[in-house]
């Protein structure tokens, strides 16, 4: 759930170029999953799909945005951390 409304509105005002579009389109899947599938989320990577890494890939295939870039998935972690209700244990599961 979205638990900053102003924030995420925000961040989908100035993000309008392709770019920026896909990320956000990225990070509104993610935040879907984290609503449909609440299994804890842990540390690893995709193809696991209880991680971090997992659920951006995942994301990003739903929409077909091609394979985001490392950056993009870090602007994804960011919004995801900062708008949504499990966005602390995103934040962890993700420490290295």
């Amino acid at each position: 759930m979205i638990t900053n409304q102003a924030l995420w509105q925000s961040w989908q005002e100035k993000n309008k170029d392709l770019y920026g579009v896909c990320c956000i389109n990225v990070a509104k899947r993610v935040m879907e999953i984290l609503d449909e599938d609440l299994t804890p989320l842990h540390q690893g990577y995709y193809p696991d799909v209880h991680t971090p890494h997992g659920i951006i890939c995942r994301a990003d295939d739903d929409i077909g945005a091609g394979g985001i870039t490392g950056f993009m998935a870090s602007c994804v972690e960011s919004i995801i951390i900062h708008c949504h209700s499990r966005g602390e244990e995103f934040k962890k599961a993700n420490e290295k």
